[in-house]
């Protein structure tokens, strides 16, 4: 994949809770990948990928992974899913434009 890359993906509402959870990404070199998931600050919300920062998220955790699998599979079964799953193809789409593998 391209380096280094900034990925957001947010969910489309906020949730029950009021909450709008979202994950960012910045994929450092080829086997670096900073992960930060939660939820943003109303007043983020209307940032984009570029411009979100930790200090953007209310609730948050930061990961960091060397492969972007590790990605999957430690939000696959969380809260964070399906958000997960919009971020894959979202590296797919970045990696194909590029012409560089997704490494996924």
């Amino acid at each position: 994949m391209i380096n280094p890359v900034t990925l957001h993906v947010r969910d489309r509402a906020p949730g029950s809770d009021g909450r709008l959870r979202a994950i960012t990404a910045h994929a450092h070199s080829r086997h670096s990948i900073s992960v930060v998931a939660g939820a943003l600050h109303d007043g983020a919300r209307a940032k984009g990928a570029r411009g979100i920062q930790p200090d953007d998220y209310v609730f948050r955790e930061s990961v960091s992974f060397a492969h972007w699998q590790d990605v999957w599979d430690y939000f696959s079964c969380r809260e964070y899913a399906a958000l997960a799953t919009l971020l894959r193809h979202e590296v797919e789409r970045a990696a194909s434009q590029s012409g560089a593998p997704a490494d996924t």
